[in-house]
């Protein structure tokens, strides 16, 4: 095996590990509001390891549809984890982002093609990266603001940063892939960058997920 098939293999396998470590750890009282609130990203990542396995490497069955979809799923997923994280407070700027991304998506469904979806996607990730900046952005300034504890204690600290990395890397990606595949004629590796960021996010939320779980009895 060479590296373009042993990074998606550690893709998938790290994908679901997180959610499988919620079977056997129970969730630490201190952690218990966080980690509820990523549970629907755990089982998205875990639901989308699954589909890329069977129905796209066994199956063959092109992955463009669920890509588009998945993009939407993620940003449920995430808009749910944020909203429970930062509370009430801000609810006027999760409801106008809920609104933003509900129309982007549509329009980018009307104008939906299969070779051209990865731009596509990447239009619709342009209000997801700001919606998970800003909130990562209020996240830390409302930590700072109360007592400090130390971060490397926190499970969403390890949760946030692993989507900042993600969607740093992604969407870049996703913007100028059919660009980059044209300039460079790399689109494979272009995709393993990608899927390097993934696995990067993997391993972060591994960490959060252990450091909010504890030995069960």
């Amino acid at each position: 095996m060479n590296i373009k098939e042993i990074l998606p293999l550690i893709g998938t396998i790290l994908a679901f590990s997180p959610l499988t470590i919620t079977f056997f750890r129970k969730t630490n009282p201190c952690f218990k509001d966080e980690m509820l609130a990523i549970r629907p990203y755990l089982w998205l990542i875990f639901i989308g390891a699954f589909y890329e396995l069977i129905f796209t490497s066994f199956l063959r069955i092109p992955s463009a549809y669920w890509f588009t979809a998945y993009t939407f799923l993620e940003f449920l997923a995430l808009w749910y984890f944020f909203r429970e994280l930062l509370g009430l407070r801000y609810m006027y700027f999760f409801k106008a982002t809920m609104f933003i991304v509900i129309v982007v998506f549509l329009i980018i469904l009307y104008y939906w093609e299969y070779n051209i979806h990865t731009t596509l996607e990447a239009y619709l990730l342009v209000p997801i990266l700001l919606f998970v900046f800003i909130s990562s952005f209020i996240w830390f300034k409302d930590l700072f603001n109360n007592e400090m504890t130390s971060l490397l204690i926190i499970p969403s600290f390890y949760f946030i940063s692993g989507l900042i990395i993600y969607f740093s890397g992604g969407f870049f990606i996703s913007l100028l892939f059919d660009q980059l595949k044209i300039i460079t004629g790399l689109s494979e590796t272009n995709w393993l960058v990608f899927v390097g960021g993934l696995i990067v996010m993997y391993i972060m939320i591994i960490i959060g997920v252990w450091k909010g779980t504890e030995r069960k009895p």
